[in-house]
């Protein structure tokens, strides 16, 4: 596997030995929350071990940190504050524990993007949490890139005697803006990117802590006036916070958020007739 990073948020992956009986699996992860008291690492760890264990591919789509405690975050509560974080250099006791809990992982991770909690810790404490973590993977070995908050991913497989691929995936991922949008749970999100993204073969988004596979099939006619139909997968990763494990406390209850499911979702990627063949599912509990 090779990972190269592009201008304007553009991570292109590399991937051999494409031919019959080819597969490759992806890890799709945003939401996790990491320092957070609330995170369900347990089940984070699950999904991580399997990563490795099926050689996959482990991708964050945003907030792999919560980083809430800050001395200049509105929403920082004192409550939330682990033991091992109570220092003075905060936001360096969070990355430290950060990167070892990902250490074993380090070289499955290929790209970790922003979320709206690394952003607010650039904004009001000058510090980029995602570079950070970034150059310790990558002192781990790791061939993990920082995405963007949001950005494309172009996965391009090639057998062993081409030097052109042979098929290529077309990805666009944004970790997400707004509410927790308890009625729709992000699907009127989707419909939107459905008019503008329907080139890509996958739109991937985070944020509101929801889960959702959906397709969207298109039609258009090619330079050979030929119909051609495609499909665009929608998909929601819903993350790991779990504030309903101890009601009567934390963000989501205070802003009375409906509770979501926690996990991931799973991509399946083999070879079919020299194409790209995928199959999704969400592994959430």
């Amino acid at each position: 596997m090779q990972i190269i990073q592009k201008p304007k948020s553009v991570t292109r992956i590399d991937l051999p030995d494409f031919s019959a009986g080819w597969k490759q699996k992806i890890l799709f992860l945003s939401d996790i929350h990491l320092d957070s008291p609330w995170c369900d690492r347990k089940l984070l760890k699950k999904h991580l071990d399997e990563a490795v264990e099926t050689n996959a591919i482990i991708m964050c789509a945003g907030d792999l940190f919560d980083c809430m405690q800050g001395p200049k975050d509105p929403r920082a509560s004192y409550r939330e504050l682990k033991d091992i974080y109570k220092h003075n250099d905060y936001f360096d006791c969070v990355l430290d524990d950060v990167a070892d809990f990902l250490k074993p992982y380090s070289k499955n991770i290929a790209m970790i993007g922003y979320g709206n909690h690394e952003y607010s810790v650039s904004r009001h404490n000058g510090t980029d949490m995602i570079q950070r973590i970034i150059c310790k993977l990558r002192d781990m070995g790791s061939p993990a890139v920082a995405g963007g908050y949001g950005g494309y991913i172009k996965l391009s497989v090639f057998d062993n005697h081409m030097k052109t691929p042979r098929d290529s995936y077309k990805i666009a991922y944004n970790h997400g803006a707004g509410g927790d949008a308890p009625v729709t749970k992000g699907m009127i999100a989707t419909n939107r990117q459905a008019t503008y993204l329907n080139d890509f073969n996958l739109v991937w988004n985070g944020h509101n802590h929801n889960s959702y596979i959906t397709q969207q099939a298109t039609i258009k006619l090619s330079g050979k006036d030929e119909i051609e139909q495609g499909l665009v997968t929608f998909i929601r990763t819903p993350g790991y916070k779990n504030e309903y494990d101890q009601p009567g406390h934390g963000y989501a209850v205070s802003k009375n958020m409906s509770p979501t499911p926690r996990g991931c979702v799973w991509g399946e990627f083999s070879y079919y007739w020299n194409k790209i063949q995928v199959r999704y599912f969400a592994d959430v509990i």
